[in-house]
């Protein structure tokens, strides 16, 4: 059988941590399943090395279904039950049109740029 879509190889991820907050970018469609438990893993070794902060870029996620808002939300419920946070950085619009319509943009602290961010997550 061929599939012409394979969800499962299509978001990538890059991160770093500088002044004491995790910076995560996601590319692609982020629909669960391909790298997220990659992405799980540093993030739990960043809170095991007591970094609570944490903002993901997801200007270049093209399209997120119901998994990857499920998998958005698991990442933010990590930082929060250590007393930390996460901030969504430059959603794209169909990722700010899908946080609107599930009101997750009421759970979520959302910022336009970096700078943003950083100033959410020291406050």
């Amino acid at each position: 059988m061929t599939y012409l879509f394979n969800p499962i190889v299509n978001m990538n991820f890059t991160h770093e941590t500088k002044d004491g907050i995790l910076r995560v970018v996601l590319e692609g469609d982020l629909l669960g399943a391909n790298r997220e438990q990659e992405l799980l893993e540093v993030v739990k070794e960043s809170l095991d090395k007591k970094v609570s902060a944490c903002l993901v870029d997801i200007s270049k996620v093209g399209y997120m279904n119901s998994t990857g808002l499920s998998f958005l939300i698991r990442l933010l419920t990590r930082f929060r039950n250590v007393g930390g946070d996460l901030v969504l950085v430059k959603p794209s619009e169909q990722a700010r049109k899908l946080l609107v319509i599930t009101k997750l943009n009421n759970i979520f602290s959302v910022a336009q740029d970096e700078e943003d961010a950083i100033q959410l997550l020291k406050a």
